[in-house]
C-alpha cells in the first residue's frame, strides 16, 4: 500500500487570462482489481488571482493514502482547471454524492466507470481504456465548467481527449514523471506528484 501526494506545481507561460491566474486541480485515482477509487480535489485560496510564470508553488495534498498504487492495476489522472470568474466546478460537485441532481458528481461518475471495467476485466492499462478514463473525466468535469455571467472556467487543453493527463505510477519511494498541462494558446503549467510507503 503506498500513499499518492500532489507535491507542487508551477506556472511556465501564463493562459493569457486578464492579470494572475486561479488554477484548480482534479486528480483521479482508480484501481480495477479491487474496484476502489478516489477523487482530490484541490484548490488553495492563497491561489487566488496570484499565481504567475515563476517559482514552484506548494500543495502537499495527499490525493489517496493506503492505496494500492501498482501500476498494473491502477491509472492517475490529472486535469488543471483555470478560473475565470467565480469556481464553476465545486467540491461539492466534484467530489459529493449527488444521486438527487440531474448531474453526477465527478467522483461518481469516474465510480461508475470504474466499476464498468472491473466488471469486464479490462487492462486498465491498455490504451483504449485509457483513452475512456480520460474523456470521461474530462466530460464530468466540463459538465459544470459554466456560470451565470456566461464566462466560463476553462480546461487545460479544450479537446476532452487531451485535457486528463496521465500521472505515470511508478512504486515507492518516488518522485513522479511531470505532469504538463498546456492550454490551446501557449500557456503551459507543470505539476509534480510523489509516491510513498
Amino acid at each position: 500500500m503506498a500513499k499518492l501526494t500532489f507535491t507542487r506545481f508551477k506556472c511556465d507561460v501564463d493562459t493569457n487570462e486578464w492579470g494572475s491566474e486561479s488554477p484548480y486541480f482534479l486528480t483521479w485515482v482508480g484501481n480495477v482489481k479491487t474496484n476502489t477509487s478516489a477523487l482530490k480535489y484541490t484548490r488553495k485560496a492563497f491561489w487566488e488571482n496570484k499565481v504567475d510564470p515563476g517559482p514552484w508553488w506548494p500543495v502537499n495534498d495527499t490525493v489517496v493514502a493506503n492505496f494500492d498504487l501498482s501500476p498494473d492495476h491502477t491509472l492517475a489522472l490529472t486535469l488543471m482547471i483555470e478560473e475565470d470568474e467565480g469556481v464553476d466546478l465545486t467540491f461539492a460537485e466534484a467530489t459529493d454524492n449527488n444521486a438527487n441532481n440531474a448531474l453526477k458528481s465527478v467522483r461518481e461518475t469516474m465510480a461508475a466507470l470504474l466499476n464498468v471495467h472491473n466488471q469486464n476485466g479490462s487492462n486498465i492499462q491498455a490504451a483504449n481504456v485509457v483513452s475512456n478514463f480520460r474523456l470521461t473525466l474530462a466530460g464530468a468535469a466540463k459538465k459544470f465548467l459554466q456560470n451565470a455571467n456566461g464566462a466560463s472556467d476553462d480546461l487545460m487543453e479544450s479537446a476532452p481527449g487531451n485535457a486528463a493527463k496521465v500521472i505515470q505510477l511508478q512504486h515507492a519511494p518516488a518522485v513522479l514523471t511531470q505532469v504538463t498541462y498546456r492550454d490551446d494558446g501557449d500557456g503551459k503549467y507543470l505539476a509534480e506528484f510523489t509516491v510513498s510507503a
